[in-house]
């Protein structure tokens, strides 16, 4: 579901490529998953040795979570940001307040678009700062402990374009009152009228 939303939100988008961030061990899935929901060529980034470790235009390349955040490839990255479709996959990993959450911050405030999906939304409510450095990337007003609900509130609260046209007319009947409906309604017997 998660997968097949994001592509289909993503390729709507006037951008050159996309980098899929995500966790190591949903990886070798989401290479098989992507191609089965849409037509796009897939491409898992490496930054082990002599792998490949550059985007690919038009393509999902998909990057490891520990990887992007590696000398070799964060510039890679980055580079093609400002024309890429970010998704950050298993996002509430990046909650916490490590490289690997600094990075992806990083990276996503130059990114022409962010995707962030999660089935997580908070793992922990003690320290939810991580969150707000993240609401206040993406919210139209300043995002605190005190108001991320608010923020919240804003991520499902939009408006979409239906293709049902709506027409309203004024349409008159003849329908006979009879004095056995006007009784009932004079008497308030609103279910007998």
């Amino acid at each position: 579901g998660k997968t097949f939303t994001a592509l289909s939100y993503v390729r709507r988008l006037s951008v050159d490529t996309v980098i899929w961030v995500a966790p190591d061990e949903v990886v070798a899935a989401l290479a098989e998953e992507i191609p089965r929901c849409a037509a796009v060529k897939v491409v898992v980034l490496d930054a082990r040795g002599g792998a490949d470790a550059v985007p690919e235009p038009q393509a999902v390349n998909i990057v490891r979570y520990d990887h992007a955040k590696v000398a070799r490839m964060l510039p890679e990255l980055k580079a093609w940001a400002a024309r890429a479709a970010l998704v950050l996959d298993e996002a509430d990993k990046l909650f916490g307040e490590t490289k690997r959450s600094s990075t992806m911050l990083e990276l996503a405030h130059v990114s022409a678009y962010v995707l962030m999906m999660s089935a997580t939304v908070l793992r922990s409510s003690s320290n939810v700062e991580p969150l707000v450095a993240w609401a206040n990337l993406m919210s139209d007003f300043p995002t605190s402990r005190k108001n991320l609900f608010v923020f919240y509130s804003t991520l499902v609260n939009f408006q979409r374009e239906s293709a049902v046209k709506q027409v309203f007319e004024t349409s008159y009947i003849d329908l006979p009152i009879t004095d056995a409906y006007r009784h009932a309604v004079l008497a308030r017997r609103w279910l007998e009228a």
